[in-house]
């Protein structure tokens, strides 16, 4: 699996993912896991075409073609049509995989965070569209109802988007998905260090502030990633399942956003 993160402030939306790509081999029955040490791409950035980026978790490859090489191909395919929008391109993602992935890939699940900012008159909002063939979570926070069809919704601005000042304010909205293990700490991370960080801007005397664009909130979120990563890292596993570099894409809030329903 992997560990992806979205955030939508004020400023903007930051994507971010760690880098490890597992492999899985087959030997007479049995199976070897090792992490391929060439970085894997799972964060894509869609400007110009769109106001927006995506990151990828599960299967790293569609078809047999490996994930960087085939979401080329789709990009490109999708550049070449001048009036795409960020739900159109959500769509025909989803099927692109559907139709594309084997089952054997489509078995471990597949998730991909899409969001950005769309256009509407003369004002402009974000939106975070969720394609994945993961169709239930259980109590532990795994994965659950993996089926071969995918299915697409848009969670933030038809439901999480706030109706007050809230996110003017500070407030933000976080998704995380990918192995469970590594996507709960992230959570407590981000909650904690959020925490710590809230009172640490707070003293009087120190003279720190919070994050003012969305460079200071792309730093924060490789962080709290980053710790993850670490805590894999530390257990000292041959193929930890989260880990290596984070790499993230920082969307800075056009000036005709608005950040409430």
């Amino acid at each position: 699996m992997t560990l992806i993160a979205t955030q939508i402030s004020k400023h903007g939306i930051v994507h971010a993912a760690d880098s490890n790509v597992t492999v899985v081999t087959q030997q007479n029955g049995i199976a070897t896991v090792r992490t391929d040490p060439t970085p894997g791409k799972k964060v894509y950035d869609l400007r110009p075409a769109i106001n927006a980026a995506l990151t990828v978790a599960g299967s790293y490859s569609v078809g047999g073609i490996d994930m960087p090489t085939w979401m080329g191909g789709f990009l490109g395919n999708q550049a070449t049509i001048p009036s795409v929008t960020l739900e159109g391109f959500a769509r025909a993602l989803s099927s692109a995989l559907e139709a594309q992935m084997t089952s054997v890939e489509k078995a471990n699940g597949s998730i991909v965070h899409i969001a950005g900012y769309v256009e509407v008159g003369n004002e402009s909002h974000a939106e975070f569209w969720f394609v994945r063939n993961v169709y239930g979570i259980l109590a532990t926070g795994e994965y659950d109802d993996i089926r071969d069809t995918f299915q697409v919704g848009e969670d933030f601005w038809s439901r999480d988007c706030p109706t007050d000042d809230t996110m003017e304010n500070g407030a933000y909205q976080l998704y995380a998905n990918g192995f469970h293990e590594g996507r709960m700490p992230f959570m407590g991370v981000a909650r904690h260090l959020g925490q710590f960080f809230s009172d640490v801007w707070k003293y009087p005397t120190w003279n720190l502030r919070p994050p003012s664009s969305i460079d200071g909130y792309e730093k924060l979120i490789r962080l709290y990633m980053s710790t993850v990563t670490t805590l894999f890292d530390i257990c000292e596993s041959k193929a930890p399942a989260i880990g290596g570099n984070v790499e993230t894409v920082g969307i800075p809030a056009p000036v005709n956003a608005i950040h409430r329903r």
